[in-house]
Protein backbone atom coordinates (compact mmCIF):
# COMPACT_ATOMS: atom_id res chain seq x y z
CA UNK A 1 0.00 0.00 0.00
CA UNK A 2 1.57 3.26 -0.92
CA UNK A 3 1.28 5.99 1.59
CA UNK A 4 1.37 9.07 -0.76
CA UNK A 5 -2.02 8.08 -2.40
CA UNK A 6 -4.97 10.06 -0.84
CA UNK A 7 -7.50 7.48 0.65
CA UNK A 8 -10.51 9.53 0.13
CA UNK A 9 -11.80 12.13 -2.27
CA UNK A 10 -11.70 14.70 0.82
CA UNK A 11 -7.98 14.12 1.03
CA UNK A 12 -7.52 14.97 -3.15
CA UNK A 13 -6.95 18.10 -4.17
CA UNK A 14 -10.03 19.85 -5.85
CA UNK A 15 -10.21 19.89 -9.68
CA UNK A 16 -10.59 23.29 -10.98
CA UNK A 17 -14.55 24.01 -11.81
CA UNK A 18 -15.32 23.83 -15.62
CA UNK A 19 -16.35 26.90 -17.28
CA UNK A 20 -18.56 27.32 -20.29
CA UNK A 21 -15.44 28.84 -22.51
CA UNK A 22 -13.09 25.40 -21.37
CA UNK A 23 -15.70 23.29 -22.57
CA UNK A 24 -16.51 24.80 -25.81
CA UNK A 25 -12.31 25.34 -26.20
CA UNK A 26 -11.99 21.86 -25.35
CA UNK A 27 -14.48 20.67 -28.27
CA UNK A 28 -13.30 22.95 -31.08
CA UNK A 29 -9.82 21.27 -30.40
CA UNK A 30 -10.49 17.79 -30.60
CA UNK A 31 -12.92 18.61 -33.92
CA UNK A 32 -9.78 20.74 -35.36
CA UNK A 33 -7.62 17.68 -34.75
CA UNK A 34 -9.64 14.53 -34.85
CA UNK A 35 -12.71 15.57 -36.80
CA UNK A 36 -16.40 16.61 -35.74
CA UNK A 37 -16.86 12.48 -35.99
CA UNK A 38 -14.34 11.98 -32.99
CA UNK A 39 -16.51 14.55 -30.90
CA UNK A 40 -18.35 12.66 -28.15
CA UNK A 41 -18.78 13.34 -24.52
CA UNK A 42 -16.52 10.43 -23.64
CA UNK A 43 -13.64 12.22 -25.94
CA UNK A 44 -14.45 15.52 -24.48
CA UNK A 45 -14.55 14.32 -20.81
CA UNK A 46 -11.23 12.69 -20.99
CA UNK A 47 -9.84 15.35 -22.25
CA UNK A 48 -11.32 17.46 -19.75
CA UNK A 49 -10.66 15.05 -16.75
CA UNK A 50 -13.92 14.61 -15.65
CA UNK A 51 -16.54 11.66 -15.98
CA UNK A 52 -19.24 11.55 -19.22
CA UNK A 53 -22.12 11.91 -16.65
CA UNK A 54 -20.33 15.42 -14.88
CA UNK A 55 -20.27 16.34 -18.25
CA UNK A 56 -23.50 15.80 -19.22
CA UNK A 57 -24.97 17.69 -16.44
CA UNK A 58 -22.86 20.51 -17.36
CA UNK A 59 -24.36 20.70 -20.65
CA UNK A 60 -27.59 20.15 -19.16
CA UNK A 61 -27.81 23.13 -16.92
CA UNK A 62 -26.27 25.53 -19.55
CA UNK A 63 -29.08 24.57 -22.15
CA UNK A 64 -31.43 24.97 -19.55
CA UNK A 65 -30.07 28.29 -18.44
CA UNK A 66 -30.30 29.70 -22.52
CA UNK A 67 -33.80 28.26 -22.86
Amino acid sequence: MRTTDPRSRRQRPAKPLLSRATIVTTALEIVRTDGLSALTMRTLARRLDTGPSALTAIVHACAAWLA
